[in-house]
């Protein structure tokens, strides 16, 4: 049955090469989201852990928006004029170091920076992703093809509160 659902899928996106590209959009995606819903899974643990109030979880939540909103426009410009490919890898790489920093800071100050950090470099999926659908889809059907790469951020999300709710208990 899995095998015939994965097939079906497969030939339902155009094929193989099609789903790869599909797949991979959207795991970007989802991890930008699933990043962003582990500060409010585990807020309790941060509380306890550094010693802040509900405010500063909010606070954290709110410059990572605000931060990764800012940065999305020079990354949409840059998306227009630049390779997107090894842009959208470098940024890959660059949030990955991020999350990792952000992972094993000691103090409220100290995550705070590297969470300013991590939404300037998560900024970049949302306009390269987009870009890259109008680079390889047809333009009939890029509505359909983005729905499925943009369905990654709620998976992402899903991910981000399952994973961390199991740490933060």
């Amino acid at each position: 049955a899995r095998r015939s659902t994965s097939r079906a899928v497969t030939n339902a996106l155009g094929g193989a090469e099609r789903t790869r590209v599909i797949v991979l959009l959207a795991a970007v995606l989802a991890l930008a989201s699933a990043d962003a819903a582990t500060v409010g899974a585990a807020a309790i643990q941060l509380r306890a852990d550094l010693e802040i109030s509900n405010t500063d979880v909010g606070l954290l939540v709110t410059v990572t928006s605000l931060v990764a909103a800012a940065a999305s426009l020079p990354f949409g410009v840059l998306a227009d004029r630049v390779r997107r490919i090894p842009m959208l890898a470098g940024a890959i790489v660059l949030w990955g170091g991020a999350m990792l920093w952000t992972a094993t800071v000691p103090s409220f100050g100290k995550l705070l920076l590297a969470r300013v950090f991590l939404g300037g470099v998560t900024a970049a999926a949302g306009p390269i992703v987009a870009s890259l659908v109008g680079d390889w889809f047809r333009a009939s059907e890029r509505g359909r093809i983005y729905g499925y790469i943009i369905s990654g951020e709620l998976v992402g999300t899903a991910i981000g509160f399952a994973v961390t709710g199991g740490v933060a208990t």
